[in-house]
């Protein structure tokens, strides 16, 4: 059973503890589209200062090229994003026969709140100065 969940305001951290890597791209074989995992942090209530933490493990599916490109440009560290999707809870055996439970989120839409730092820097930098102006 699958519940629909929105996540306000949630930061892209690492996926992996190891690595500084904001998502891992898939290719999916048999559509041609690509399937993106990441992980974001929210708090449990945006009211309470010092509310617990939320880590969630969210996957996007992308279909073609053009979507994929545009999913790797929203989904950098310490972006802010609103994503909007389903809950789903799956299980596999791990090496030793124990059965592992992961809960992600299905992501069916991403919006950018605010860009990450690197994001902001490479956009300033792209501004066009004009050096006539006579103010």
């Amino acid at each position: 059973m699958s519940m629909a969940v929105k996540i306000i305001r949630g930061e892209v951290i690492p996926l992996k503890r190891d690595t500084d890597k904001a998502y891992d791209e898939y290719k999916v074989e048999k559509t041609g589209g690509s399937r993106f995992a990441f992980k974001v942090q929210t708090h449990v209530n945006d009211r309470v200062e010092k509310s617990p933490r939320l880590f969630l493990r969210c996957s996007f599916y992308v279909g073609n090229a053009e979507e994929a490109e545009k999913v790797r440009n929203k989904i950098t560290l310490g972006a802010v994003l609103d994503v909007d999707g389903n809950n789903n809870r799956r299980s596999f055996k791990d090496k030793e026969g124990n059965t592992v439970w992961i809960d992600e989120v299905d992501v069916k839409d991403i919006t950018v709140i605010q860009p990450s730092v690197q994001q902001q820097t490479a956009e300033a930098g792209n501004a066009v100065v004009d050096d006539d102006l006579p103010f």
